[in-house]
């Protein structure tokens, strides 16, 4: 999946999503990633997120009648936090109140070498809602504060772009 930025021209957010962790480790360790990088002209090394979902809040599941579309916006923060375990309750114990912010979905993803680093994924109904809660999270969005801090990378606001599909 990717997402351009709604505000910072030429920043994406891309999403891989692979069967096992294995091709990930290894595709870490060989110089793909750099290459790929030199060949779409990336001038800085951007911040990349090996992990896996631990968690999702869905809440406002699709009707099984309605087509499917394209996502709304998105907000993705990666952060370090003390507890995951404490995070993902938290987020549970929130839901309510990230529905009435306007958050349809949260995923909830833990890095592959730190388990205190978290990639957190929502999505709103439009850059409006998201804009709100960046200026007004709720309690349980105390990983936002991590994000854009030291190695890690600011939030990051888009809305999807394209999607590929690579059947085994």
């Amino acid at each position: 999946l990717v997402y351009t930025s709604t505000h910072d021209y030429g920043r994406v957010l891309v999403m891989i999503g692979v069967h096992s962790r294995e091709p990930i480790v290894e595709l870490l360790r060989s110089r793909v990633f750099f290459d790929w990088f030199d060949a779409v002209g990336v001038d800085d090394i951007p911040a990349v997120f090996a992990g896996e979902i631990i968690d999702r809040f869905v809440v406002a599941p699709a009707s099984s009648q309605s087509a499917p579309g394209a996502p709304g916006v998105v907000m993705a923060a990666i952060a370090p936090v003390d507890d995951v375990p404490i995070l993902t309750a938290r987020v549970g114990d929130a839901i309510d109140r990230f529905t009435a912010a306007g958050i349809r979905k949260t995923w909830v993803f833990q890095a592959f070498d730190d388990g205190h680093e978290v990639l957190i994924l929502q999505e709103f109904s439009d850059e409006d809602a998201a804009r709100a809660w960046i200026d007004h999270p709720d309690a349980a969005a105390q990983w936002m504060d991590g994000a854009g801090v030291g190695a890690y990378p600011p939030l990051f606001v888009g809305r999807f772009y394209d999607m590929m599909r690579i059947e085994s």
